[in-house]
């Protein structure tokens, strides 16, 4: 089977197309014939050298896995040759505290698919048994392989972590990447007023549209003087921070009286400051989320299922075209979610 190899990591990073052996599976795990995975922007980071704790060497990456099962081990019991399924984030054990209590995305044991084991960019992969759900026939496959990230982690990170309720005002920055898109399509489910931000002009009106939001198109101006003069100096209730550093300062300069900052990622790897009067005076709260639960992932499916939520693929390519896919993230010309097929 063919496979893609990352081989050099940073800003002149390498891949191989490299044929390895089809996985062979144990009594407890099946074996999937990936039919799309994502790419986040987490596979972006550990190519470009951002993120290199526990990363594997010569990792296959991608976390975002959907696919058909074409094998299953003899202890398997709720999955089915020809079922169609969608991979957790990482893998987990089922049985420590952690996984008992529905935590399974931070078992003792977990190690993260594309990370600390192979992942997605392949044609097939072995999983555990505990680490899939099913795809019901109603949801297309491509758009499977989204449903756990970035889908059900703004559903984590948005109803669980910020819970929001109907009616906050909720800013949404880097809302045109896939998992800002993503959360401002949850956030306007949850019944939430949603602004977004992009620098980009050719997604400003997609934007728009997908999520039938207020879109504001960046400059150099401070964006959170114009949230202020839209809320007639309240400010809003959350903001998303999915860029990181770079916004950090401006995001809290957003926020209302006990207002909070959901930390939802860093595409840079850079630090930031803060002025700490800004948060006492403020009653500012900062929150993070990272990652899904199996539940979570659930409920992503039957919200999709049931056509409450959208997935948005921009662009589907082969896994022979990845370095295109990668550099239209990392140039930030894709809108939502890009994937790969074998």
């Amino acid at each position: 089977m063919k496979s893609l190899v990352l081989k050099k990591v940073g800003r002149n990073f390498e891949f191989d197309i490299e044929n390895h052996p089809i996985p062979t599976i144990s009594e407890n795990e099946i074996l999937v014939k990936v039919k799309a995975t994502g790419v986040c922007f987490h596979d972006i980071s550990i190519m470009l050298g951002i993120l290199r704790r526990g990363v594997k060497n010569d990792c296959i990456l991608g976390h975002e896995i959907s696919g058909e099962v074409v094998q299953i081990g003899e202890n398997v019991n709720n999955i089915n040759l020809g079922d169609n399924i969608v991979s957790t984030l990482n893998s987990s054990c089922g049985n420590c505290n952690f996984c008992q209590k529905g935590l399974d995305y931070i078992c003792y044991q977990s190690k993260g698919y594309g990370h600390g084991i192979d992942g997605g960019f392949t044609e097939y992969i072995s999983l555990n048994e505990f680490n899939v759900l099913k795809i019901p026939s109603g949801v297309n496959i491509i758009d499977a392989s989204i449903l756990a990230c970035p889908i059900a982690v703004s559903i984590r990170g948005l109803k669980y972590v910020s819970k929001i309720k109907p009616k906050d005002k909720v800013l949404i920055t880097g809302s045109g990447g896939g998992l800002g898109l993503h959360s401002a399509i949850v956030s306007k489910y949850l019944g939430a007023n949603v602004i977004c931000l992009t620098t980009s002009i050719g997604k400003e009106n997609k934007i728009r549209e997908l999520t039938n939001s207020e879109v504001i198109l960046l400059d150099e101006f401070d964006f959170s003087e114009i949230i202020m003069a839209m809320t007639d100096d309240l400010g809003v209730d959350l903001v998303v921070n999915t860029v990181g550093a770079s916004v950090f300062e401006r995001s809290i300069r957003s926020l209302n009286q006990f207002g909070t900052m959901l930390v939802f990622g860093e595409i840079e790897g850079a630090k930031t400051s803060v002025n700490l009067a800004e948060l006492i005076f403020r009653n500012i709260s900062i929150n993070s989320s990272c990652g899904a639960n199996k539940s979570d992932i659930l409920e992503a499916i039957n919200l999709v299922n049931t056509g409450q939520l959208k997935p948005v693929v921009s662009e589907v390519f082969k896994l022979e075209e990845a370095n295109k896919a990668f550099d239209k993230i990392i140039d930030r010309h894709s809108l939502g979610r890009v994937v790969l097929t074998p």
